[in-house]
């Protein structure tokens, strides 16, 4: 259970799906939450 992301430190609860993107909450060692935003296409 090891995550070696750059900046991910742990997923946080999770990956929502938000009108045609996902958005992938993580939290950062220093504790701060960003929130990255994926948008899909429709295929």
């Amino acid at each position: 259970s090891g995550h070696t992301g750059p900046e991910l430190f742990a997923l946080d609860e999770l990956v929502r799906a938000q009108g045609g993107s996902l958005v992938v909450l993580a939290k950062r060692p220093s504790g701060s939450t960003v929130s990255i935003l994926l948008p899909l296409s429709p295929g």
